[in-house]
């Protein structure tokens, strides 16, 4: 049974990336958003195939984001939701950017993994 558990592991994390050492890229800040909690508590009511009346809630909405959209001197665009980085940057800054690449079993490169940008 171990083995079996064993090889199944394997299996599934075989697909999973491992990241490169840490590295390191400017940039700018070309946009920063913030978009406020709109979560909200819903109730709703119907009636069963039977007809008994159903009364139901639902959560709708977003958690707040505080998004910081970045473009790499390379040309690279993207985006995070982090409230420390959002409150620590303002648009047009330039910062140097952490990262890891994440590789898959062949060292190609599949995913960034960010891990802060300080404002140089």
């Amino acid at each position: 049974m171990k083995i079996t558990s064993l090889l199944l592991l394997c299996i599934i994390t075989a697909s999973c990336y491992h990241k490169s050492e840490l590295k390191y890229e400017n940039g700018r800040v070309v946009e920063k958003q913030y978009f406020p909690d709109t979560r909200q508590l819903v109730t709703g009511t119907g009636f069963s195939s039977k007809g008994s009346v159903i009364i139901t809630t639902h959560q709708i909405g977003e958690d707040e984001k505080y998004m910081v959209i970045f473009q790499c001197d390379h040309g690279v665009v993207f985006s995070i939701n982090r409230s420390d980085i959002y409150g620590s940057l303002e648009k047009g800054d330039r910062v140097q950017i952490e990262y890891f690449e994440m590789l898959n079993g062949d060292n190609e490169v599949k995913d960034l993994d960010f891990v802060n940008a300080t404002k140089l």
